[in-house]
């Protein structure tokens, strides 16, 4: 394989997980909304922030060893 053709597959691989992502948490939003129990909500929306921080630090480091290497 030539190298721009595994650099449009890396691209497409970090699209599609960030999609993937994006849709986890718009799901864990939607089912927290219906949670009636307030520090249980808060809970979890914490830590769905907590995973988007972690998610996008992975992200950007990985993005950061493909453009040296």
């Amino acid at each position: 394989m030539e190298g721009n053709e595994l650099d449009r597959i890396r691209d497409l691989e970090a699209r599609y997980g960030l999609v993937l992502s994006i849709i986890s948490v718009i799901k864990l939003i939607i089912i927290d909304i219906s949670y009636d129990n307030l520090a249980l909500r808060a809970a979890s929306f914490l830590v769905c922030g907590l995973l988007c921080f972690a998610i996008s630090y992975i992200y950007n480091k990985l993005d950061k060893n493909n453009k040296v290497g």
